[in-house]
Parts: structure tokens; sequence; C-alpha cells
């Protein structure tokens, strides 16, 4: 496969999302609103029309590889993209339409190694379309379809592999190849992801390791050290890094206080993943404006913000390294559940100490007290004597754990 992403490259380039405005220039190229509210992107030097559309058109760069869609791939040469409603149009720079079929369109940007998950206008069902090949490779006639990751460490990695995995009654997954779309392993499972860089196949409550490039069974590693955590937290952090769901920097010192930026990278994890989309990308679907920072340039931070998960603390900062409190953390579980489309579902709980809770985060800590997983767990409670310490400072595995909570809810 073409190596097109790099595992090596730094987990800021891995989430940039270039979205170019009126006047933006990229090799020579514009995007300009006209004035008949179109968009057109055009070589100013020839004065030569490239694309028009009516939607607003933005110029994609590069995003880095997340579970589900890994989205453009290149550096070098933009896409541009414009979305109307929940169908997206993609053009390469020449101004050819990456999916040359009328017959289909766009759901989803283009992953790693060209692909990208198309549906069928006239059925409505999904597939696969390989941008280098310019064709179907996965033919549209299932239910849902979703591309898969593995990733690959060190500076001479090979690029990550793909796997798709498709259903046709949403219920089972089969694991297919892109580029053909064969099985990749024979077998329906009841969920296929990928963990520590692995494909991660569950059956009867059970789960099995593959290698994706080798195809062959493997045992996963994980970064996850239980002598640094407490007991009670143990289990749950080391689902959380398993799942992919606690970035490498974060796996380490799990009972020190967790700051401001690291809660930020803990709640764009998780919301990549539940997704199949990057923060970027959500920004884009939802309309979410471009923000910055004098004092972070940090991707997770600034698209957290941009999405309105956070908030900055006053003239142009965000104080990054600044610990989080409790009453910070539910404040941002929920705009995070907001953006996932999860709710309450119990309720809440009337704390002793509700009077310590800043007016600004009442609502989120009632809300977020009234979360509950299917399993039983509180996505986030008290710290005894029902009291919920608004003010105490958050730690990493507290984060992870209520993050991970947060991911599982239904």
């Amino acid at each position: 496969m073409k190596q097109i992403v790099h595992r090596a490259l730094s987990a800021a380039l891995a989430l940039s999302l270039c979205l170019s405005s009126a006047g933006a220039a990229w090799y020579g190229r514009d995007i300009q609103r006209q004035e008949n509210g179109n968009y057109v992107l055009y070589e100013p030097y020839s004065d030569k029309n490239i694309i028009e559309t009516p939607y607003h058109l933005y110029e994609l760069t590069y995003i880095g590889s997340a579970d589900g869609m890994a989205g453009v791939h290149s550096t070098q040469v933009p896409y541009y993209c414009a979305k109307n409603g929940s169908e997206i149009f993609l053009w390469n720079a020449s101004g050819r339409n990456i999916v040359s079929d009328s017959g289909l369109h766009a759901a989803g940007f283009i992953s790693d190694g060209g692909y990208m998950v198309v549906q069928n206008v006239q059925n409505g069902l999904y597939g696969v379309w390989s941008a280098e090949k310019g064709q179907l490779t996965v033919p549209c006639r299932y239910q849902s379809v979703r591309l898969l990751t593995g990733q690959y460490e060190g500076a001479e990695a090979p690029p990550p592999e793909i796997v798709v995995a498709a259903t046709m009654n949403g219920q089972t997954w089969t694991p297919l190849r892109p580029y053909d779309g064969k099985v990749f392993l024979p077998g329906e499972f009841d969920e296929i992801s990928t963990a520590s860089g692995l494909l991660a196949v569950r059956k009867g409550g059970r789960t099995a390791y593959y290698d994706m490039r080798e195809e062959t069974t493997a045992v996963p590693q994980t970064a996850a050290n239980r002598s640094q955590m407490s007991a009670w937290a143990a289990d749950e952090v080391e689902k959380a890094v398993m799942a992919e769901l606690v970035p490498e920097e974060l796996q380490r010192q799990y009972t020190k206080p967790c700051t401001r930026q690291e809660f930020c990278q803990l709640v764009a994890a998780i919301t990549q993943k539940r997704t199949g989309n990057t923060v970027q990308q959500l920004i884009v679907y939802r309309g979410g404006t471009d923000s910055s920072f004098t004092d972070t340039d940090n991707a997770d931070v600034l698209a957290c913000a941009s999405l309105g998960i956070v908030n900055g603390v006053g003239n142009g900062r965000f104080a990054p390294d600044a610990h989080i409190t409790r009453e910070q953390a539910a404040t941002m579980l929920v705009r995070a559940a907001g953006i996932l489309d999860i709710r309450a579902n119990r309720e809440h709980t009337p704390f002793n100490d509700a009077d310590r809770i800043s007016t600004w985060a009442k609502a989120a800590v009632a809300e977020v007290s009234a979360m509950q997983t299917e399993d039983g767990a509180m996505v986030m409670q008290g710290v005894g004597s029902n009291r919920f310490a608004p003010s105490d400072p958050y730690t990493r595995e507290q984060s992870i754990m209520t993050t991970y909570r947060l991911f599982r809810m239904e």
C-alpha cells in the first residue's frame, strides 16, 4: 500500500485541519465567495475556475489517522470539500471529483491509502471507493461500513493498515480488505475495533487480536502501568488505554492532577473514537468557528474550544497547564456529551455541598451526576459523604475514568 501518513508525525500535525476562508490561498489557488453567494476555487494567474459550489468550500490539507474515518491523506496536495446537509462533496487539487460515479456520493473524508466510505444513491447502502484506483473496491451492499486504522510505532514504521468493518444486518460485523472487498478474517463478529494498533474482534464475550498487516494473531501491548494507578482505578484506566482513548503522554503518573490541556486531549480522543471523525471534522459538520489562544497552539485544545466544549480564561489565554477542577471537568464532560448526543438517563444527585458549586457549573454538575453507563457506573460521582467537592483538583486517572465512562454510554 502506498505510504501516505506516517505514525512518527507529531500529534499536533496529525490532527491539523486547515479550513480556508475567503481570500485564503494554497499553492497559488484562492477560495472566494462571489456576489451570487457561490464559493469559487480559482487560479488567480490564469483566472481559471476549478470548483464552483453554492456551499461553503473548505480546503483540507491533512488529518491524521483516527479510528473510523481517518481523514484527508496529503500534506502536499490539498483536497477541497463542500457539505450540504449530510452530503459531502470532495475534489482533488485539479478540480476532479474524487467519486466519479454519479450514482454514489461520499459519506466521509478520505482515509489513509486513499479510501473513503460511499453511499449508493438509489438503494442507500454503503461501500468503499478507492481514490487511487478511481473505482469501488468494496461494493455498496452493506447497511453500514467503517474504516479501521492499525497504527505502527517507530521512525521506520510502515504506513497504517486499513481494514473495513462492514455489516449487512446492523448487528454482526465482518472485516474486509479495502482494496478488493475480500474477507480479511472469516466469521461474523459482535464488534470490530482497533486496540493498541491491532484489530480487535469480539464474539460471545471474548476478544481476539490480529496484526492487520501480517494477518496473524497477536498479543496487544498496553502502556498502562498498573503500579502507578490507584487500585480502584486500575481496571478502567487499563481498558481505556487498550481502547486507544488515552494519549501516550498521559499513560503515566496517573495520580497527578490533570491539566486543562490534558483533559482536552482525553475529550478529543473519545469524541474521535465514538464518532469516527476527528474533532476538526466535527467542526466542519457543526459549523464551529476557529479558535486561537496566545499561550497554546495544541490542536486538541483549539478543536475543543471551536466546538464549544471548553473556554479560555480571558485576555486571549487558555492556561493549558493549569490544573482542572472537578466542576470544570463536569462542565466539559456535559458539553462533550452534547456533541456526542448523550443525555442524562437517571435522577441527578443532590449533593450536600451544592452551595459551594459555582453558579456557571451547577447545571452541568447536576446533569453529569445523572449519567450512568449500561453496567451501572456513574460517569462522575461525588467524593464521599454525598459531597461533590467542586474546587478540588481532578487527577489523570479520574479524568481517564470519567471520559471512558462517557464514551461507553448508550
